[in-house]
Parts: structure tokens; C-alpha cells; sequence
């Protein structure tokens, strides 16, 4: 099973660059309110984290206080995916995935936000900011992405996964 995609396009990249050099860090949010997936209010972002002059690109999920969080469980247990989309290549894609299957009740991030939100749940995987430009996904100072929240399967455990990341 999966959820409805979200699309979006990162604006100003050159702007978040810079924030993420000066600061040491930066993210960009997805800034429309329908980020419901499963029963969570999850909303998707990038962070750029600045490592040694090397900007590293990380997939950002923020889990918000919703409605039916006293029905649903908690750790949140899904599958992440962040596709990175190349407009003058449709089949060109770079995907980043985070995986909280093996969240519990210590992994403060994952559990039911009590105020507000929690997060940012980052991807140990990361691009760098280098390689997306190169690569051509930064076109016009804007990258276009795909979110996606999957259901845990046995195709997109953390073991397949390690072995199917491109």
C-alpha cells in the first residue's frame, strides 16, 4: 500500500544554499496543510546541512498533532520516500528513504506529538547539494520533488531497502 504522492518544487534553492552555509543548516517545508497520510499528519521537507564547506541534502519528516492520533499507533511505523525529479528527464529520478519500523517507545521523534509537532525525522542517507546541481535536478533555482508515506511491506524493509537505493 501506498499513499497519494505530494508534489512540490523547492524555490530559491541558491537562497537555501546560502542559509544552510552561513547557519550550518537549513530546511524547506512543504507549505500546503494537506500532509495526511495514514491517519498522521505528516509533513515532508529538505535539510541541507552544512558539513565542512560540503552541503549534505536530507529527506525532513515532521509528524503534527492530528485528530485521530488517539486511534492510530504510535511509534509511527512507516516507510518514507523522497524522489528527487528531473523536468527535462521524467525517467531521471534519485530517491531518498527513511525507513522507522524499528521505532519504540524511546525514540522520542516517532511518538505522538503531545503539542504542535515533532521532528525533523531525518534520513541517514543524504545527496549532496554538489551532485543535484550536476546531475541537472536544480534547474531555474528550483528542485521539483516527490513525497511518499508507504505502508511497511517486505519489499521496502530496511534490509531491501539498503540494496535497492539508487
Amino acid at each position: 500500500k501506498l499513499s497519494r504522492p505530494v508534489y512540490w518544487d523547492i524555490k530559491n534553492w541558491s537562497e537555501l544554499k546560502e542559509k544552510a552555509l552561513v547557519e550550518g543548516s537549513a530546511i524547506q517545508r512543504y507549505s500546503v496543510s494537506e500532509c495526511f497520510f495514514y491517519g498522521y499528519w505528516i509533513v515532508p521537507g529538505l535539510k541541507l546541512e552544512n558539513d565542512k564547506g560540503t552541503l549534505r541534502v536530507r529527506l525532513a519528516v515532521f509528524v503534527q498533532k492530528g485528530e485521530y492520533d488517539s486511534r492510530i499507533s504510535w511509534p509511527i511505523k512507516k516507510h518514507f520516500v523522497l524522489t528527487f525529479l528531473d523536468p527535462s528527464n521524467k525517467s531521471k529520478i534519485r530517491k531518498l528513504f527513511m525507513d522507522t519500523s524499528t521505532a519504540n517507545d524511546n525514540d522520542t521523534l516517532c511518538m505522538r506529538p503531545i503539542d504542535g509537532e515533532r521532528g525533523p525525522i531525518l534520513s541517514h542517507r543524504s545527496f549532496t547539494a554538489e551532485y543535484l546541481e550536476l546531475s541537472g535536478y536544480v534547474i531555474g533555482d528550483k528542485i521539483t520533488v516527490q513525497f511518499e508515506v508507504k505502508e511497511l511491506t517486505a519489499k521496502n524493509s530496511p534490509s531491501q531497502l539498503k540494496s535497492n537505493e539508487s
